[in-house]
C-alpha cells in the first residue's frame, strides 16, 4: 500500500530465502538416506533448485516511482567501470494494481483479475459496479478471494450479504454482492441528503 524504495534489496532476500528452505529440505532428505559419503556442500552437483519469482503486489494510489533494480540504488560515485561489473544487480518485478490498465489485469485467471480490479476500484463503487455487470468473471468468484477483497476494502457489509449470494460449488456472486452495496451506498446517500434537506428547512423556519 506505499512505495518501498527498499525493495531490490527486500526481493533479493525473499528469493535468497526460499532458496535457503529448498537447500534445507535436500540436505534433511539427504540425512534421512543416510549417505556414505561425506560432504561439506548441503548440494550435490545434480541437485537442482525450483527457481523462485517475487512479484511485489503494489495497491497504492500514488504511481509507483521507486527503482526497479539494485543498482540504482547504489551509491557508485567512488566505483570505477572496472570494479562496477563486479557488482551483482538484482531486479525487481512491481504490479502497480492501480495504475495497470484493465486489459492487462484481465490477463490474469479470471479470480484474480477481478480481485485486482476490485483493488483498483475499491473506492469508486460506480464503476466497479458497472464493470461487475460487464464481465461474467464476477459471477463465480472463489470464498478465499472474496474475503481477500473484504479484507481489502474493509467492508462489513460485504462480508454480512455473503451468503446469501453463494453459488454452487461454494463460490460467490461478486456481481450481486457489490451491486447490492453500491444500490445500498445510493440510497444512504439519498436518505441523508434528505435529513439534510430537513434540517436546513426546520432552520430557515426557526429564523423566520
Amino acid at each position: 500500500s506505499y512505495v518501498d524504495y527498499s525493495m531490490p534489496v527486500r526481493g533479493m532476500d525473499y528469493d535468497a530465502v526460499e532458496y535457503k528452505r529448498q537447500i534445507s529440505i535436500i540436505k534433511n532428505r539427504r540425512k534421512s538416506k543416510k549417505a556414505t559419503k561425506l560432504s561439506m556442500s548441503p548440494l550435490a552437483k545434480e541437485d537442482r533448485l525450483i527457481p523462485a519469482i517475487t512479484l511485489v503486489l503494489y495497491m497504492g494510489e500514488e504511481p509507483w516511482d521507486a527503482a526497479d533494480n539494485l543498482h540504482e540504488i547504489l551509491d557508485f560515485s567512488d566505483v570505477t567501470d572496472e570494479w562496477k561489473k563486479y557488482i551483482q544487480n538484482y531486479k525487481v518485478h512491481v504490479l502497480d494494481i492501480c495504475h495497470t490498465p484493465d486489459e492487462r489485469l484481465m490477463e490474469f485467471p479470471d479470480d484474480i483479475a477481478c480481485m485486482f480490479l476490485s483493488i483498483k476500484y475499491a473506492k469508486d463503487k460506480k464503476n466497479l459496479a458497472e464493470m461487475a455487470k460487464k464481465l461474467p468473471q464476477f459471477m463465480k468468484m472463489e470464498k478465499d478471494t472474496y474475503e481477500t477483497v473484504w479484507n481489502y476494502i474493509g467492508n462489513q457489509q460485504m462480508l454480512e450479504i455473503k451468503k446469501a449470494w453463494e453459488t454452487e460449488g461454494g463460490k460467490v456472486n461478486m456481481r450481486c454482492a457489490i451491486d447490492e452495496i453500491y444500490e445500498d451506498g445510493i440510497a444512504e446517500g439519498e436518505k441523508r441528503g434528505e435529513k439534510r434537506g430537513e434540517e436546513r428547512g426546520i432552520s430557515c423556519m426557526l429564523e423566520l
